[in-house]
């Protein structure tokens, strides 16, 4: 926008020869904006006033990296956060690169290391939370709050709607490239209340208004401060427009819809949103969650049926080994077929009546198997079956 603090940019002084200073950089840089038609002017020119005041007037190629170190310290104690130094800073680096370009400087300084810059924001808005605010929001922002919420669409993407993008009668929404972030154009489905907004904004539409977003009357001042007074009144932390989108992703995936297909809805180019704002499948979190408290008590369950018939895969303690009974005492005529199979050797563990020994060994003979692999089969009956199939098993 052109405003009162946006006059229009005279570049006539770029064609003066001369020592290059930076203000002949800066005027370039925002003369290679305006070239490359970025929407970040009003972003760029702020940039550009913070580095006069300290880069103001002098030459470009006295400007050192010690230099630049020090306005870093400088804005670190103005306030400034690490990121709008680093947008500042490489701001200064861009017109630096031009200059190298247009063969006015030969090289440029080398740049001190970028500040760490803190994390994302992570705002949702849980769904009682959104009722709640907009409950305390005006009317007209209402629509708005509801469109960012089902829809996930950039705040300007949605102030800029106009009805000529809204098909009614198709049920979608058509976003034009020239007017996505990304340069990309996308179709939005209407849903239920994606309609409820659109009929609310026609019952409200002015004749000849292309705008489907208004603020009806609302002042300038209350309309730019209303989701903050909202939060504030409704006893919500602060949130920003900016996190319905992130909701509506995070609430795309949480209904089960492939990420592909979120990321044509929202806008996103790459996948890096879901791991930037650490959205995640969190039932398939909960389903882990569930295997493995179901695979620990399967373990615990198996230990206490293998300890109540005292069956455990090793050897005989030695309090034991007398009454432990051998694959010999089945007869030699198995001793082959066990040798070839080779199952785990499964022992009586403890001191046990004798007679349940001799009986132990009497049903295996009369069962023609050999005592491992009839004391492992009621192991696997005591596993995954019952105690009363395991005794039922050694009683046949």
């Amino acid at each position: 926008m052109r405003g009162r603090k946006n006059p229009p940019l005279d570049f006539s002084a770029l064609a003066q020869t001369g020592p290059v200073t930076f203000d002949a950089l800066a005027l370039a840089y925002l003369q290679d904006y305006q070239l490359q038609r970025f929407r970040s002017m009003n972003t760029a020119r702020p940039r550009v006033e913070h580095l006069r005041t300290v880069f103001g007037g002098q030459l470009a190629a006295r400007i050192t990296t010690d230099q630049i170190r020090d306005y870093q310290w400088r804005r670190r104690a103005e306030g400034a956060e690490a990121a709008t130094i680093n947008r500042e800073t490489s701001a200064l680096s861009r017109m630096f690169h031009l200059a190298v370009r247009r063969g006015q400087l030969a090289q440029r300084p080398r740049f001190p290391q970028r500040l760490q810059e803190n994390p994302p924001r992570e705002g949702f808005f849980e769904h009682d939370e959104y009722l709640q605010v907009r409950a305390q929001a005006p009317p007209s922002y209402q629509d708005v709050l509801d469109f960012a919420y089902y829809s996930g669409w950039r705040r300007n993407e949605i102030l800029h709607l106009t009805w000529d993008d809204v098909d009614l009668a198709g049920g979608v929404i058509r976003l034009s490239p020239a007017r996505s972030k990304t340069r990309t154009g996308r179709v939005l489905p209407i849903s239920g209340p994606l309609r409820a907004v659109l009929d609310r904004r026609q019952q409200q539409r002015q004749a000849g208004d292309p705008r489907v977003f208004r603020r009806d009357g609302v002042p300038v001042r209350r309309w730019r401060t209303a989701l903050r007074d909202a939060c504030r009144q409704a006893h919500v932390p602060h949130r920003l427009l900016h996190d319905c989108r992130r909701t509506a992703a995070r609430n795309l995936i949480r209904a089960g819809v492939p990420e592909r297909i979120a990321m044509l809805l929202t806008g996103h180019k790459t996948r890096a949103v879901f791991d930037r704002y650490n959205i995640v499948n969190e039932q398939e979190l909960l389903t882990a969650g569930e295997r493995l408290a179901a695979y620990v008590s399967y373990q615990s369950a198996s230990a206490q049926r293998a300890s109540s018939l005292r069956l455990v895969h090793g050897a005989c303690e030695p309090s034991a080994r007398a009454t432990c009974p051998t694959d010999t005492d089945t007869g030699s005529q198995y001793a082959e077929e066990d040798r070839m199979t080779k199952p785990p050797r499964v022992q009586i563990v403890g001191r046990i009546p004798r007679d349940l020994s001799r009986r132990v060994r009497a049903i295996a003979k009369r069962r023609k198997m050999t005592l491992n692999a009839l004391l492992i089969e009621a192991l696997t009956v005591a596993v995954d079956g019952s105690e009363a199939e395991a005794t039922a098993l050694l009683s046949r």
